[in-house]
């Protein structure tokens, strides 16, 4: 589950191009399953670089692939990245390439850390919890 959540975590945050005509479809061209699973970003799908298209559809693609529970993920996830700004996106993508360029023993360290940050209350994530 945890590669399946770290693989997920990397086609969305990666937004690599993946080649293929699709990605000039507009919306109503986009199979019933494709609207189904994108339904997040059809507002502004027609705004979408080619690339981008061609990322969101092979992420799609792989969709009903994922558990229920990866599912809901990950469509919380495409909710989260259409609501971002052109800039925070920017910025994620740096993050995400600095992170890929790391060495596997710290990118394990940094998520090892991220994991035990997840498990602490909300009042220790704001500060009450000295390490």
């Amino acid at each position: 589950m945890a590669r399946t959540r770290i693989a997920l975590l990397t086609v969305l945050l990666a937004l690599a191009v993946v080649p293929g005509s699709a990605s000039a479809q507009d919306w109503t061209r986009l199979t019933p399953s494709q609207q189904r699973v994108l339904a997040p970003l059809q507002a502004e799908w027609a705004s979408l670089s080619a690339a981008d298209r061609r990322q969101w559809l092979a992420i799609g693609d792989g969709f009903e692939g994922l558990t229920p529970e990866e599912r809901a993920r990950a469509t919380e996830r495409m909710r989260e990245w259409a609501n971002l700004s052109a800039a925070e996106r920017d910025r994620a993508r740096q993050q995400y390439r600095a992170l890929r360029s790391m060495p596997p023993d710290q990118r394990e360290s940094l998520h090892e850390q991220w994991e035990a940050y997840r498990k602490l209350s909300p009042g220790e994530r704001q500060g009450g919890s000295s390490r």
